[in-house]
């Protein structure tokens, strides 16, 4: 007999283990780990969605069936699956819950439904023929300009035309359009790519910092706290070691603070790797950030830019995640379940045979207290580039200040330093 065993969403902390469930006849030899199921749980009919772990041949017994598979392939892999049981051990959550966290709102709805121009149609035939139909002429004008063809979901956002069925099966019947059955990726809005760019000459200190961690890179291993002052030239730094990483058919995952920061991150690594780089973070819609997902699972990106839980990225065989500002309390989420992205980093870099890098110019005393103890290889760029100048930073003991009568939150060194920049037309921050 075939047996599943299965981590259900209906568990609760103190219930949460693996249940073992029959696989049915039309399941066996489909199911596999990773994929998600719904199965019968609790009393009368009541039902639970549940998380493949394992497949397994067993010894006969009574047990309750599987209803049905969620999934035609595995949503999480193996390696997805071991990183869910050791956060249930480590964050104290449902091995369910730790597996939602790594999975996109919009994977339930995954959009494969495309129209294209009918083969042999040109521009002259349809306009003679959608004379006099304006909802027509428009949809069939959206997709010659699209490359012939477009996802329903762009044709029902044209404005005025909420609803397109009707208009795209009267031009089905006509011969004009044809319906496909493909997946469409959609692109996150303002995520275009940009113009290709070459990675400049290293500074001394961007070389003797990669030369410290590229061994460690190649050799699939090391964990790293890079400490380089504002502008000392950190992220040509994890452009050159995500190159490196791509050369050796690995990927890499790339962590921003901030939502707000992601943007200008992406541009930086479009530039060098084209649409190689997805993009996930918590301003995508749903189609949007379900279809990254998915162009990553797939492997058609292998290089990942986002936010705190892009470090669940599908990347298959991780080579590198780099975590910029690693110091910022963003990376602990608030919400259930509690988990810091860096202990999440580190586990998967020590369990996949991938290089950890976090830096900052301000490292956490965490971070440095690890680095004292062996657990990060400290690497300095105390330099900027070009030998620019660090800005002039004044210390202010507000406690004098209150003593001098000032009770205002600005010191009066402040004060003045604001007026001069105001009176030369320059502004402040």
């Amino acid at each position: 007999m075939t047996v599943a065993k299965i981590a259900l969403s209906a568990a609760t902390f103190a219930i949460d283990r693996p249940y073992s469930y029959r696989v049915p006849p039309a399941l066996a030899g489909v199911l596999q780990p990773g994929m998600r199921v719904l199965v019968p749980f609790g009393t009368g009919n009541r039902t639970s969605e549940g998380l493949v772990l394992s497949v397994e041949e067993a010894e006969g017994g009574k047990l309750k069936e599987i209803v049905t598979l969620l999934d035609e392939t595995p949503v999480l892999t193996p390696q997805g699956i071991q990183l869910a049981l050791w956060m249930r051990e480590r964050f104290f959550c449902t091995v369910y819950a730790a597996a939602l966290t790594m999975l996109p709102t919009g994977l339930w709805y995954v959009l494969k439904e495309s129209y294209a121009l009918a083969p042999g149609i040109d521009r002259e035939t349809w306009e003679t023929q959608t004379e006099g139909r304006p909802r027509a002429h428009r949809i069939l004008t959206l997709l010659q300009a699209d490359g012939g063809r477009a996802a329903l979901e762009q044709i029902q956002a044209l404005e005025d035309l909420p609803n397109p069925r009707q208009t795209l099966r009267e031009l089905e019947k006509a011969g004009l359009v044809v319906l496909e059955e493909r997946e469409v990726f959609r692109a996150p809005e303002g995520e275009a790519d940009a113009a290709h760019t070459q990675p400049p000459e290293w500074t001394p200190d961007q070389r003797e910092a990669l030369d410290t961690m590229l061994p460690a890179l190649r050799r699939g291993e090391g964990a790293f706290l890079l400490h380089g002052v504002t502008g000392s030239g950190k992220t040509e730094v994890y452009l050159a070691m995500v190159a490196e990483t791509l050369k050796a058919g690995k990927g890499a995952i790339i962590l921003v603070p901030e939502i707000a920061l992601t943007p200008q991150m992406v541009r930086w690594f479009r530039a060098r790797f084209g649409p190689e780089t997805a993009v996930l973070h918590s301003r995508l819609t749903d189609g949007q950030r379900c279809d990254e997902w998915r162009r990553i699972r797939l492997g058609y990106a292998r290089v990942v830019v986002g936010a705190r839980s892009a470090v669940f990225a599908p990347v298959e065989n991780l080579g590198l995640i780099v975590i910029d500002e690693e110091h910022e309390q963003t990376y602990l989420s608030d919400r259930h379940p509690r988990y810091d992205a860096r202990r999440v980093a580190m586990s998967r870099c020590t369990r996949e045979g991938a290089t950890l890098v976090l830096s900052s110019a301000t490292p956490s005393i965490l971070s440095f207290a690890m680095a004292r103890r062996g657990d990060y290889t400290l690497v300095e760029m105390p330099r900027r580039v070009r030998g620019l100048p660090l800005p002039n930073v004044t210390v202010v003991d507000m406690r004098r200040e209150l003593e001098a009568g000032n009770r205002s939150i600005f010191s009066q060194l402040l004060i003045e330093r604001l007026g001069e920049c105001l009176r030369a037309g320059r502004q402040a921050m």
